[in-house]
């Protein structure tokens, strides 16, 4: 006779440990089949169970019983019961007990599975990061757990998380990032999926920005940077301006204004005069019109 059943009385995953306490006055050998059902009952399933341990005093014998509950409910978030049928020499299926109405929580904690930019890469300051997630997340956990920071500006970027995709954010700053920063994004476990639990682990990451004006991305002011300065000023292609521009360089912050100017021609002038202050490589010197720029290098100019 089964005499008690203990159950799990808060939210379990993966080995689901229970009791089943039987009183036995004929002291037979006995065997236990249990079963688990996700619709109270209307339908009961073999479990699948690690292995049983024992105890006997007199004739009430205690089986510690495992159930791997990932092997049969996989990625699966839902109330289940188990059914626990007791046979023994003389009396097959003596008796059967059902415990009380549980949690099973299999699905795997959500993690940060790509991140755009990729970790250690040089970027073009403007550009917004993407963080992608194995499962949905609650946007409402995002505030205050997901930081981005310039390690080399001290700068605290703030902005929205837009949502692409239930498990996919994009971050759209208040301002663009700083030339030549490390940007730090760093995602704490206050971040939930949309089952209410936190992500599996903190993740930190790193990339680099590099000059404003730096649009082939070597970490170095060249002439291919003025050469695709010049093809984007004569397609007056806005989405590539770097002007106006806040602070010094090498660390401006581009305030775009929808058009090419002077202010795009003075941001490049600063970031070219920086570099080459910085590194002294060529003997160059740079003059500006309203609709052109002109910069001499060794004596050979390039309009």
């Amino acid at each position: 006779v089964i005499t008690n059943i203990t159950t799990p009385q808060v939210e379990q995953q993966d080995t689901v440990w229970t009791i089943v306490t039987i009183q036995d006055p004929d002291m037979d050998s006995l065997w236990i089949e249990v079963t688990f059902s996700t619709d109270t009952g209307k339908i009961w399933q073999s479990a699948t169970i690690g292995d049983i341990i024992d105890s006997t005093y007199f004739d009430t014998t205690k089986f510690i019983i495992p159930w791997l509950s990932q092997v049969d409910l996989p990625d699966t978030d839902i109330f289940v019961q188990l059914r626990y049928i007791v046979s023994e020499k003389y009396h097959p299926y003596a008796d059967t007990g059902t415990g009380d109405l549980f949690k099973i929580d299999n699905i795997k904690f959500a993690v940060v599975e790509s991140v755009y930019p990729p970790p250690d890469t040089l970027v073009w300051c403007r550009i917004y990061p993407v963080i992608k997630f194995s499962l949905p997340i609650d946007t409402s956990t995002i505030k205050g757990n997901i930081t981005i920071k310039g390690l080399t500006t001290g700068l605290n970027y703030t902005g929205d998380f837009i949502l692409l995709e239930p498990n996919v954010l994009q971050f759209v700053g208040n301002t663009y990032f700083a030339g030549k920063d490390v940007i730090q994004i760093t995602v704490t476990r206050g971040v939930k999926d949309i089952y209410g639990d936190s992500i599996a682990n903190d993740t930190v990451y790193e990339f680099r920005t590099g000059y404003l004006s730096d649009y082939d991305l070597n970490d170095t002011m060249e002439f291919n940077d003025f050469t695709k300065f010049a093809v984007f000023w004569n397609a007056d292609s806005v989405e590539f301006e770097i002007g106006p521009a806040l602070g010094k360089s090498p660390n401006m912050v581009c305030t775009p204004d929808n058009k090419m100017d002077a202010e795009d021609i003075s941001v490049f002038l600063c970031d070219w005069d920086y570099y080459e202050s910085k590194h002294n490589t060529r003997q160059a010197k740079a003059s500006k019109k309203e609709t052109s720029l002109k910069i001499t290098v060794n004596a050979v100019s390039y309009t």
